[in-house]
């Protein structure tokens, strides 16, 4: 009868382990959001259209940010400002990646939340703003209705 050799049957054992980690797809961690300083800009006399501001802070791996909502408005579009042709344009996304470790700050002439068809909105009135991501689901945060960014947010 021959002898087998442990060696060699713990070396395959080693080769075969590492194949088969090579093979599994990396799993990537679970995202980890947290919204701050929100808010919605009080809009100009008449109008239905403003814009949401916040802080996405992701803490975890990699998501992307689908859409948002808000019973203030009929619509809201993510947008970004551009630089086109010389002129600084505003222009919808459909979605936005959410960098693991990492964030995403929406400021005037930026990132921001285009609300289309609102109404009713006062200075310091908070309203509830919801984001749809596509690993962490639903978050919602409550924004505060202001003129501009002010220091406690």
């Amino acid at each position: 009868m021959k002898q087998i050799n442990t060696k060699t049957n713990w070396g395959l054992v080693g080769l075969l382990v590492l194949l088969l980690a090579a093979c599994t797809p990396a799993i990537e961690p679970t995202p980890e959001i947290a919204l701050s300083k929100a808010w919605v800009r009080l809009p100009a006399g008449g109008r239905d259209v403003t814009g949401g501001y916040l802080v996405i802070e992701n803490r975890g791996g990699a998501d992307v940010l689908l859409s948002a909502t808000s019973s203030i408005a009929e619509e809201i579009e993510l947008h970004e400002h551009v630089m086109e042709d010389g002129m600084m344009k505003m222009r919808e996304i459909s979605d936005l990646n959410v960098p693991k470790k990492g964030q995403l700050v929406f400021a005037p002439g930026g990132l921001h939340l285009m609300m289309f068809g609102v109404t009713d909105l006062s200075l310091g009135q908070e309203v509830e703003l919801v984001l749809q991501f596509e690993r962490s689901g639903k978050r919602s945060t409550m924004a505060v209705v202001g003129k501009q960014l002010t220091s406690g947010h």
